[in-house]
């Protein structure tokens, strides 16, 4: 492996992550913005305190984040889902209308308190990203983001034979560990070898087409 190929690639995966990362911030901060416009505008048309207004509006987008969550987790539990879907049977969706305006309330006084709690928690993944060492991930990807190296490396040490062995441009390491190409988590050999550098959850949703069949011809990305 090239080392100053393999820094660039490291640097790549890095980047790829705070992208992702900033994308979420500024997601969350263009919605503050817009509910701190819909906040202003409701208590002047309603002779509300426009402060007060305001400050909820801002802080709304950062509590729903945890209203949310903490929704999803309380739906998982069965008796609770089948309650939920019963009622909005009954009401005909109307208690799920209703449902969401009361999160976008208690969003926004959970903001207040959640919210600071949340941008700390941005604030030092974005600080730990920088520090990671990616140059395990990086050398899981070497050979995909640069093939003309893998072909050579196949070439110089297949010269004899006629049938290229796949098992020589699987990465091994000191440590012997494997991850996944999509998530990053770490696989077994066997997983890296027949689900395509893949975990078994990803190589099965990428194989899996829009009506839900699986199909080794068919990529979804």
């Amino acid at each position: 492996m090239n080392e100053e190929k393999l820094k660039k690639l490291e640097k790549k995966i890095r980047d790829e992550h705070l992208a992702k990362i900033y994308e979420q911030v500024i997601i969350l901060f263009g919605l503050s913005i817009i509910g701190g416009i819909i906040g202003y505008l409701f208590c002047k048309d309603n002779q509300y305190p426009i402060i007060n207004g305001i400050i909820l509006g801002i802080a709304c987008p950062w509590g729903y984040i945890f209203v949310d969550k903490l929704s999803k987790t309380l739906n998982s539990l069965p008796a609770i889902n089948d309650l939920y879907r019963l009622v909005c049977l009954i009401t005909f969706g109307i208690y799920a209308i209703l449902w969401f305006i009361i999160k976008l309330v208690l969003s926004a006084y959970a903001g207040m308190i959640v919210g600071p709690i949340i941008a700390i928690y941005y604030v030092v993944k974005i600080r730990r990203t920088w520090k990671d060492d990616y140059s395990e991930f990086a050398k899981t990807r070497y050979y995909i983001e640069y093939p003309d190296e893998k072909t050579n490396y196949s070439i110089k040490n297949n010269s004899n034979t006629s049938k290229v062995d796949n098992s020589l441009f699987i990465p091994k390491y000191e440590d012997e560990k494997y991850y996944c190409e999509m998530c990053f988590k770490e696989i077994t050999r066997e997983e890296y070898e027949t689900c395509e550098c893949l975990c078994e959850e990803c190589y099965m949703d990428i194989h899996t087409d829009e009506e839900g069949n699986f199909r080794e011809d068919y990529y979804k990305y």
